[in-house]
């Protein structure tokens, strides 16, 4: 509970905890309700064989049957009709503070779920790219869950909190020897049971939270490989492993509820056994049987009430307590170092003559040294492409010309200032086309619209698609533009894909165009007819490329070997040159 007290102002913002404070308050005035009932009823088996002479000293009850002039034959029927009024307010107002308090907890899951995902999107693509996004996605969909329960289920405690202490102040009035030897029992009690099962329902609370990320691994492996688990019969094994992670939760809710109801038999065998001593201690007094009638009455009443309560207090305490795993998953999530330098200051960096790269050295976290010292210079009007093998660093030097990673050491500036002074500024230089096209699931106008602000006529969109070469299987979706289409569709190709993510780029309309690999899975055909509408549109490209076709939309090429740039020369000249190119034409050919 300390755990999870203690974890709130990391979790929720200022706003979210001023009204769990609120909500706090309203559960107090619904229990001062909801124990007002029980005070009149009280009231009433203590004076029900002299109600009436109690009323007509009593000054609210004597002005009221005064100022409407009853007859003493009306004052009982007065008095029930008041509490009557008093039962149907109780419940309006009651429903009311409840309604409340159970939309504003899911408002505040909400909340906590948007937090977790902003934290997520303002991480670098370097922290990011290290993180399977199963992991990422069980925090989001599990783990703010289970928190948001917990806020809800801090607020229900302290609720019944509010009305055992409530109930046990009106009883210390009554009887406090006997109440207060009573709660220090039931309390007692209670504290011993939650501390001995709390160690079993912390280990139950992370089975559950590890075979939930497990699921969610699995259900994503099984959607991102469903070709394969269909053509290698592999289903019964997909759906046995599918079976065991929800075994596994099933098993572990499944002991966590047990461990949570354990306490109500315990304490009813408690409850008896005082009712045994009361009973007891009574035969051996000389309290008349109205005394006694009038105690065993008040105490029963008030059981109703303080026994559920006390259960409920128990098994919201430990409903907290099985999911401090799940708090600890969002704390080290917010906690990360927001490893994104993204900001607008207002400065605009637009690109009128160059990009030079001074001195880049960079390194993956998890490897040694990619770049070191690395020195080249675009310039406006240059359509460079970038060759290399796999893994010689192509890649890696669009993301840095992109600022979607930063060098280590070394600068990057455009027209003489460092991109670092504004990156939102400096990326609206360019239009991106990367290896993988994802394809949303939504209307092929909303995947074209995907990355951009404002709305657009069809004509203007058709024209995209004419330009990237989707004109060419544009015809078989028989929606049109509000086809629905997804990143599974079996009827788009991977080519075709990578059409999208022209049609996308082209729709940006920006001074610089940046392909990576962007047409390595159309064939030479739809490439070349792409490229010829490309070279028109944009003056300013840089193309990364396996393909020696391609090199003939290029005045220039930068050549990479392990990290190291071996070459920058023309096209005509690498030709002659260099060896690298010369293979790259040679198996073209062959």
């Amino acid at each position: 509970m300390l755990f999870f007290l203690k974890s709130l102002p990391d979790l929720l913002s200022q706003s979210d905890i001023k009204k769990i404070i609120f909500l706090s308050l309203a559960s107090l005035f619904a229990a001062i309700i909801e124990v007002s009932g029980i005070l009149i009823i009280s009231f009433l088996i203590i004076n029900y064989s002299n109600l009436e002479i109690f009323l007509n000293e009593t000054y609210f009850f004597s002005y009221l049957i005064d100022f409407f002039n009853l007859d003493s034959r009306y004052h009982i029927l007065f008095f029930g009709l008041l509490i009557m009024i008093y039962i149907v307010t109780s419940i309006f107002i009651f429903l009311a503070i409840m309604k409340k308090v159970t939309f504003s907890t899911q408002r505040i899951s909400r909340n906590i779920k948007i937090k977790m995902i902003e934290v997520i999107l303002m991480q670098s693509w370097s922290q990011i790219s290290q993180k399977s996004y199963s992991d990422n996605i069980s925090k989001i969909v599990n783990d703010t869950h289970q928190t948001g329960f917990a806020v809800d289920c801090f607020l229900r405690l302290l609720s019944k909190l509010w009305l055992a202490l409530l109930i046990f102040i009106g009883l210390l009035l009554f009887n406090p020897i006997f109440t207060t030897a009573l709660a220090l029992i039931l309390t007692s009690s209670y504290v011993l049971i939650f501390f001995f099962f709390r160690s079993f329902l912390l280990t139950s609370g992370k089975e559950i939270s590890k075979a939930s990320d497990s699921l969610i691994k699995e259900l994503n492996n099984m959607l991102g490989f469903f070709k394969e688990i269909i053509f290698y019969n592999t289903q019964s094994k997909v759906s046995t492993n599918l079976f065991n992670y929800s075994d596994e939760i099933a098993k572990a809710t499944g002991q966590n509820l047990y461990l949570t109801n354990i306490p109500r038999f315990l304490v009813d065998a408690l409850i008896l056994s005082i009712l045994v001593v009361i009973l007891i201690f009574f035969s051996f007094s000389q309290s008349s049987d109205t005394n006694f009638l009038s105690t065993v009455s008040i105490y029963g009443l008030a059981a109703i009430k303080i026994l559920p309560a006390f259960q409920n207090i128990f098994y919201y305490a430990q409903q907290i307590s099985a999911r401090e795993v799940n708090f600890q998953n969002l704390l080290n999530l917010a906690g990360q170092s927001n490893g994104s330098i993204n900001h607008d200051n207002g400065k605009k960096l637009t690109f009128n003559h160059e990009i030079i790269f001074k001195d880049i050295n960079y390194s993956h976290q998890s490897s040694s040294m990619l770049f070191r010292d690395i020195n080249c210079t675009i310039a406006a009007g240059d359509k460079i492409v970038l060759l290399g093998r796999s893994g010689s660093g192509k890649s890696t030097f669009i993301d840095l010309l992109l600022g979607i990673i930063s060098p280590d050491l070394g600068s990057i500036s455009i027209d003489q200032s460092n991109i670092l002074e504004n990156l939102i500024s400096y990326r609206e230089n360019f239009s991106y086309i990367p290896q993988k096209a994802f394809i949303l699931e939504a209307t092929l106008r909303e995947n074209l619209l995907i990355n951009l602000d404002k709305s657009y006529q069809d004509s203007e969109l058709i024209e995209w698609i004419n330009q990237s070469g989707m004109d060419s299987f544009f015809g078989n979706f028989k929606d049109g533009l509000d086809s629905i289409i997804s990143e599974t569709n079996q009827y788009i190709s991977g080519g075709e894909k990578q059409c999208f993510a022209f049609a996308r780029a082209f729709a940006q309309n920006r001074p610089i165009l940046v392909i990576d690999e962007g047409t390595a899975s159309m064939d030479k055909k739809l490439a070349n007819k792409i490229m010829q509408n490309t070279i028109v549109k944009y003056e300013t490209i840089i193309c990364s490329t396996h393909q020696a076709h391609m090199l003939k939309y290029f005045n220039k090429a930068i050549i990479f070997e392990k990290g190291n740039i071996t070459a920058i020369d023309s096209i005509d000249n690498l030709k002659r040159s260099n060896a690298f190119v010369q293979n790259m034409l040679m198996n073209e050919s062959s």
